[in-house]
């Protein structure tokens, strides 16, 4: 993998985002700030933050409950 990101940074210098799960999973808020101003989109550390509570898990279940209604079983939710 070393190589083949070697390779693309010095392809696309710039044009070249790589996240690492690791640093997703520790700062989630700051890699998402990262990648929205690697496109160029401003967003306050508020707004990002809002944005990653609403996609947890159990807020995607909620929304998938209230749109869908309750479930037959745990099994049945693709989440």
């Amino acid at each position: 993998v070393e190589g083949w990101l070697g390779r693309g940074a010095a392809h696309l210098g710039d044009n070249l985002c790589v996240l690492h799960f690791e640093t997703l999973k520790r700062d989630t808020i700051g890699e998402i700030g990262r990648v929205l101003a690697f496109f160029g989109i401003e967003a306050t550390r508020e707004a990002v933050s809002a944005a990653v509570d609403e996609a947890r898990l159990d807020n995607v279940k909620r929304l998938e409950a209230q749109r869908r209604g309750p479930l037959a079983s745990a099994d049945a939710s693709f989440y």
